[in-house]
């Protein structure tokens, strides 16, 4: 698959502080250009579909001086162009790895190429939710920790029950610890409208897992629908 039109989408939905994104999606074209010619790289790098193929050409590229002295002279344009296109491959195979999963699972059972493109691109998407709810929460909605790489943006009403605009609704997500995240995720747990928590009677070991029944959420109005919709349809009675 070709990935330079999902790489334009995806800088226009995460990065929306770029002025030029498409500066950065001629770069990578630039950069496979130079790879071939040092013959390290044989095809673009945007039909390249592991990450761990695209770090190996990165640091090559950054190994080789003339190459070294090109990003200096170009304010760093190549190594800031290259670090964002790992960074979308990483997404992008997040990505592939839930539809791995939904296919497998029969939840799309003939997904062809083209097909397969366009769930990936309507999954894009996802890189701007997390941002949302970064924003929005600044740290985990519950415990209150702060490290966002332990976090995940948990959606209340799930992605596949959501429509376009639910999905990337800030006021339908919150960022968890990944205990709290795998609970919540599978209705072990829900809250109430005024924030407290209420754990399923399933969930028989909870404190295990450092989940309290004295834990609380501070929601907004904007929540109430999608929390309403997790106690009605996820959350285990």
């Amino acid at each position: 698959m070709n990935h330079k039109k999902i790489f334009e989408i995806w800088l226009s939905k995460t990065q929306s502080h770029l002025t030029k994104p498409q500066k950065y999606i001629s770069t990578i074209t630039t950069i496979s250009n130079h790879l071939k010619r040092l013959d390290t790289v044989n095809t673009s790098l945007y039909k390249i579909d592991s990450w761990w193929s695209a770090k190996k050409a990165y640091n090559l590229y950054f190994s080789t001086p003339d190459l070294i002295e090109k990003n200096r002279r170009g304010n760093r344009m190549y190594s800031r162009a290259f670090d964002l296109y790992l960074t979308f491959l990483k997404d992008l195979f997040a990505t592939e790895s839930t539809l791995t999963q939904l296919t497998e699972n029969q939840t799309y059972p003939e997904v062809q190429n083209t097909e397969k493109e366009a769930l990936i691109l309507s999954r894009v998407g996802q890189g701007l939710f997390r941002k949302k709810l970064i924003d929005f929460w600044g740290k985990c909605a519950v415990t209150g920790v702060t490290d966002f790489k332990l976090l995940i943006a948990s959606h209340i009403k799930p992605w596949k029950y959501s429509n376009d605009q639910e999905r990337l609704d800030k006021y339908n997500g919150l960022l968890l610890t990944p205990n709290l995240d795998k609970a919540f995720d599978i209705g072990l747990i829900s809250f109430q409208n005024n924030g407290e928590i209420i754990i399923s009677p399933l969930f028989e070991d909870y404190g295990t897992l450092g989940i309290s029944n004295k834990m609380k959420i501070t929601f907004c109005k904007k929540h109430m629908s999608y929390l309403e919709y997790h106690r009605a349809f996820i959350f285990k009675v």
